[in-house]
C-alpha cells in the first residue's frame, strides 16, 4: 500500500514538473510567416540573419548583424520592424503558436553575429498598461509605441 502511494506521488510530481516546464517553452516561428519582412531586412548588407521566437506572452525578433553596421542601418532595421509589427501580423503568429490572447510584448534585438553582443533593443506593447484583461480601447496601444531599451554593460 505504501509503495502504491509513493508511486502515485512520484507520478503526480513528475506530471506537474512536466507541465510547469512546458508552460514557458519557446517556439520558433517559421520563415513563411515573415518572408516579406525578412527579405526587406536582408536588403541591408550588414544583416546576416533573422530569427523570430515566441515565449508566452512575448515575441522576440533577433536580427544578427556584422560588426561594421552603422547607426543609419540600425534605424532602417527598426523602421522596417515597426512596419511589420501590426496587430494583424501578430494575430497570425499568435494563432500559429496557439496563443489565444494578444501577444503582449514584442522585442527587437539587434545583435553582433560574431559575438552575440546585444547592440540595440527595442520594445513595443499591445496594451498601454500591464492589465492584459482590460481590452478597452483606452488600454490598447496595438504596438504603436516603441521604446529603446538601455543596454546594461
Amino acid at each position: 500500500m505504501i509503495k502504491r502511494r509513493l508511486l502515485v506521488v512520484i507520478v503526480v510530481i513528475l506530471s506537474l514538473a512536466f507541465l510547469m516546464s512546458s508552460c514557458n517553452m519557446q517556439k520558433n516561428i517559421p520563415v513563411s510567416f515573415y518572408t516579406d519582412y525578412k527579405s526587406e531586412i536582408l536588403k541591408n548588407s550588414s544583416v546576416k540573419d533573422i530569427y523570430l521566437r515566441f515565449s508566452r506572452p512575448s515575441l522576440w525578433i533577433e536580427v544578427q548583424v556584422s560588426d561594421s553596421i552603422s547607426d543609419d542601418e540600425i534605424t532602417k532595421i527598426f523602421e522596417s520592424t515597426k512596419s511589420y509589427v501590426t496587430v494583424d501580423n501578430m494575430n497570425v503568429i499568435g494563432k500559429y503558436v496557439k496563443w489565444n490572447a494578444a501577444i503582449s510584448y514584442v522585442y527587437l534585438e539587434i545583435r553582433n553575429s560574431s559575438e552575440g553582443t546585444l547592440l540595440k533593443q527595442y520594445e513595443a506593447h499591445y496594451f498601454k498598461t500591464y492589465n492584459a484583461s482590460d481590452n478597452s480601447p483606452e488600454n490598447i496601444d496595438g504596438y504603436k509605441t516603441w521604446w529603446e531599451e538601455t543596454i546594461k554593460e
